[in-house]
């Protein structure tokens, strides 16, 4: 959605890395390396379970913790 690109097109103008994507498949694991903190954010109309499905893989490569905000 448009929303979602702007998400990514703020933090990429803020100096942040930034990824679009669909679901899990994109990930690339080596965008992590030497990373401590991920924010994941997510348009109103991502599905819940295409962000949950990230999530998961992200916690189950890299291990760590969850906060919502």
């Amino acid at each position: 959605s448009s929303n979602s690109v702007r998400l990514t097109e703020i933090a990429e103008n803020s100096g942040t890395p930034a990824r679009l994507l669909d679901d899990k498949s994109e990930l690339d694991h080596g965008w992590f390396q030497g990373v401590q903190t991920v924010l994941l954010t997510a348009g109103a109309s991502a599905p819940e379970d295409l962000v949950r499905g990230i999530i998961e893989e992200l916690l189950r490569v890299h291990g760590g913790t969850v906060e919502h905000a």
